[in-house]
């Protein structure tokens, strides 16, 4: 999957979830902000596309990454994994993580399914 070819609502709802997991632990810290605006440098995300997300809710979001094929949830986890560790990971934002891979059915590695 590249993020590039998502619809302006499908991009939403990835930075919608990106910016759930990196604010699970109750802040979002300067490497998780390099981090997105690093992808919206790179036009896989608009700075206003990252603003609309926050007024989406967590759940919509997880309803329309479910309707992503099988081998895009498997590309878009590298990227959760990316906002998840950027700054090491917090317990709450790997149940963040575990929620939405668990609602919208994103396939977990094996070999790292131990540690969620």
């Amino acid at each position: 999957m590249a993020l590039h070819d998502l619809t302006s609502l499908q991009k939403k709802a990835v930075a919608c979830i990106m910016l759930a997991i990196a604010n699970a632990d109750g802040v979002i810290t300067k490497e998780e902000r390099m981090l997105l605006k690093t992808m919206e440098a790179f036009d896989i995300f608009s700075e206003s596309e990252i603003e609309e997300s926050k007024h989406m809710s967590v759940d919509h979001c997880i309803s329309i990454i479910r309707g992503f094929s099988y081998s895009d949830k498997k590309s878009l986890f590298e990227y959760l994994l990316g906002i998840g560790g950027v700054d090491g990971w917090q317990d709450e934002e790997a149940k963040m993580l575990m929620i939405v891979c668990k609602g919208a059915d994103i396939p977990i590695p094996e070999e790292l399914a131990k540690f969620f």
